[in-house]
C-alpha cells in the first residue's frame, strides 16, 4: 500500500496508469535469480553479534527517544525487532539482559519464517551458501556465464 501511495503522491497518477505509461527498459536483459542461503549456525552468530553491536551503538537511547514520542502502537515503526523488548526494559518490567535475549529470540524466529518462505517461493532460484566471499563470487560468476 505504501508503494501505491508513493506513486500517486509523486506522479499524481494511479499506479496502474503509471505502470502502463512507464517504459520497460529491462526487456533486453536476462536476469539470473540468486538466493544467498547461508547456514543457520552462521546466521545465528550474526544475529547475536549484530544485536549486541546495536546495543553498544545506542539502541537503548533510540528506544527511549521513540518511547517519549508516544507513537501509536499500530504504526510499523513499533514493529522493529527488539523495540518492544527494550521499551519493556525501559518501563522497568524486565532487565536489559532479558530484553536482549528476547530480542534475539524474536529475530531468530523472524529469520526462520523468512527462510521457510524463501524455500517455498524461490524454488527456481540458484541457491548459494558459501561463506567465503571469494568462493561465492567465483561460483556466482561461473553460474551467470553458463545461464
Amino acid at each position: 500500500m505504501i508503494r501505491f501511495y508513493e506513486v500517486k503522491f509523486y506522479t499524481k497518477k494511479s499506479i496502474f496508469l503509471w505502470q502502463k505509461k512507464s517504459a520497460n527498459n529491462l526487456k533486453n536483459y536476462h536476469f539470473v535469480k540468486i538466493f544467498l542461503n547461508f547456514p543457520r549456525t552462521y546466521l545465528l552468530k550474526k544475529i547475536n553479534k549484530r544485536f549486541m553491536q546495536m546495543i553498544d551503538d545506542g539502541a537503548v537511547k533510540e528506544a527511549q527517544k521513540l518511547k517519549k514520542l508516544r507513537l501509536s502502537s499500530r504504526l510499523n515503526a513499533n514493529n522493529v525487532l527488539g523495540l518492544k523488548e527494550l521499551i519493556t526494559y525501559l518501563n522497568g518490567k524486565n532487565t536489559l539482559d532479558f530484553a536482549i535475549e528476547k530480542s534475539i529470540i524474536r529475530t531468530r524466529q523472524y529469520i526462520k519464517r523468512q527462510m521457510t518462505w524463501f524455500r517455498g517461493q524461490m524454488k527456481d532460484w540458484k541457491d548459494f551458501g558459501d561463506l567465503k566471499q571469494s568462493d561465492l563470487q567465483k561460483k556466482v560468476l561461473n553460474f551467470i556465464r553458463t545461464a
